[in-house]
């Protein structure tokens, strides 16, 4: 067990936003609040395996982990939402549009999830719908009963094009509109009744779209990919609701989002995720720009196939791979610089717990971007196998 001494010279050092006294109060050092979160002092207890319908990196899981939608096949042509805490009949229900795995954004209590419906590379007319995780149904938020497709050469027309939606501090949906796409998106926001209305005057760069969820990062502000609709190029924009501002730190390649937090964010080379290269993440600051690839330290035939910070963002977790072995490692991050690796969990540990049969057990993250989902109670979330996911709950000492 760490002193309080020791936690409060940890303290010190965190690069987000925590005094020394919160630090303590959370380290558990004054009162009997639980400890804080150290990467050498983690240590996984109870473990639960799920079976999914398809894939289960393919899952998403929601932010505390109590849920997950799951889909059929890769063009997500049905959705189900599978409680991982309730003994409740799964919720499915068919779609003839297809769904874009990461554009789904869960409500803080997990009882709604929006998306953008029908998101292909050709803009096929998107609309933003809700998907209810307690009754299974599914409404179109912003139909506006056309089916026409804005080509860049199109003035435009009745068409809305209406993607990445989020919940915004107020609890309501906001997402981004355009006309047809030689035009800028703009914010905007759905009131109880329905209506469409701009947020300020807060715009995408020219040329860019969002093809994932945007994600909160704290005094409202949200975190999200750009993309450049006729290219390859992104770059990672934060959006403030406050100042009405959006900025970008340019990118120079197409990267998916993996876990946002505090004044840092970990993506993904969509490249590298889809060639099977061993390291394909990298750490960003929100603050300097400063982009570094996280690499483990790790030799041989091993892939990272996983990546998420911990709770209160004061360590990266790993899944580090290969073809006999799985391990879950932990990288202290201070100031933008990540310590050594520590193993948190190997798969010989659990193996006895595991019971998949002889389906081969290989570790990865969820949701399309290989993100470990980290809840705030300690449980941690990632795919054991390729039909399994399993929940490991942690404590700290």
């Amino acid at each position: 067990m760490r002193l309080c001494h020791d936690l409060s010279m940890l303290a010190k050092g965190l690069s987000f936003p925590m005094t020394l006294a919160a630090a303590l109060v959370a380290a558990g050092c004054g009162g009997d609040a639980a400890p804080a979160w150290d990467v050498e002092a983690v240590a996984f207890e109870a473990l639960e395996v799920f079976e999914v319908d398809g894939l289960a990196s393919q899952t998403n899981v929601n932010p505390s982990g109590d849920r997950y939608v799951s889909f059929d096949g890769l063009a997500a042509f049905e959705l189900c939402v599978v409680s991982l805490t309730a003994d409740v009949d799964d919720r499915c229900t068919e779609r003839d549009r297809s769904v874009w795995l990461r554009s789904l954004g869960w409500s803080d209590d997990g009882s709604q999830v929006v998306f953008t419906d029908d998101l292909t590379f050709r803009f096929d007319e998107p609309d933003i719908a809700r998907f209810d995780t307690t009754t299974g149904d599914i409404d179109i938020l912003t139909d506006d009963g056309s089916d026409v497709v804005p080509r860049r050469a199109d003035p435009g027309g009745d068409a809305d094009l209406d993607i990445a939606p989020f919940f915004g501090p107020d609890g309501a949906v906001h997402f981004f509109r355009t006309k047809n796409l030689d035009r800028r998106f703009e914010l905007y926001r759905l009131d109880e009744s329905g209506d469409a209305s701009p947020v300020g005057n807060l715009r995408l760069p020219a040329g860019t779209f969002i093809p994932s969820a945007p994600r909160p990062i704290g005094d409202n502000r949200w975190v999200a990919v750009f993309e450049t609709i006729y290219g390859r190029e992104a770059s990672i924009g934060i959006i403030d609701l406050d100042d009405e501002s959006i900025e970008t730190i340019d990118l120079d390649e197409r990267v998916a989002l993996v876990d946002a937090m505090g004044t840092h964010v970990i993506i993904a080379s969509v490249d590298d995720l889809n060639r099977l290269e061993p390291d394909p993440f990298s750490i960003v600051s929100l603050e300097t720009g400063r982009d570094r690839r996280i690499d483990a330290g790790i030799d041989g035939d091993v892939r990272l196939t996983g990546a998420g910070f911990s709770p209160d963002g004061s360590f990266v977790t790993l899944i580090a791979t290969d073809r006999e072995s799985n391990e879950l490692i932990g990288l202290a991050l201070d100031d933008g610089r990540l310590g050594d690796p520590v193993v948190l969990l190997t798969a010989v540990e659990i193996a006895s717990d595991l019971d998949l049969g002889d389906e081969r057990s290989r570790w990865s993250g969820v949701g399309g971007s290989s993100e470990l989902i980290w809840a705030e109670d300690g449980s941690l979330t990632f795919a054991v196998s390729f039909e399994h996911l399993a929940v490991v709950q942690s404590s700290r000492s």
